[in-house]
């Protein structure tokens, strides 16, 4: 039997135990173009009770900002259409951004 991304790259039990409860619930947008990471990344923010959503580029980062909230962002520097500096940019440029600071 072979075994999955997430069993391979599993956090030892103690370690799972000791982050899960602080970041369980949390939602998070990961904006990440290639599908391996995507899938790995998933599956260690599920590990620890992490719900996340999926963007390949920056662009359409940008565009399921403009109609949902996250407690954070996880974002690849080196994507197609629109990196990820130039999205960070563009999200702290935001409304968002501007009244928290």
């Amino acid at each position: 039997m072979r075994a999955g991304v997430s069993d391979a790259f599993a956090p030892p039990q103690d370690a799972t135990a000791q982050t899960s409860v602080p970041l369980a619930g949390l939602r998070i947008l990961l904006v990440e173009d290639n599908l391996i990471n995507q899938e790995l990344a998933t599956a260690l923010l599920e590990q620890v009770g992490i719900h996340a959503t999926l963007a390949e580029n920056g662009r359409q980062a940008l565009e399921i900002l403009e109609h949902a909230s996250f407690d954070g962002v996880l974002m690849d520097c080196q994507m197609p259409e629109l990196d990820g500096y130039e999205a960070t940019r563009a999200i702290r440029r935001g409304p968002r951004c501007r009244s928290s600071r």
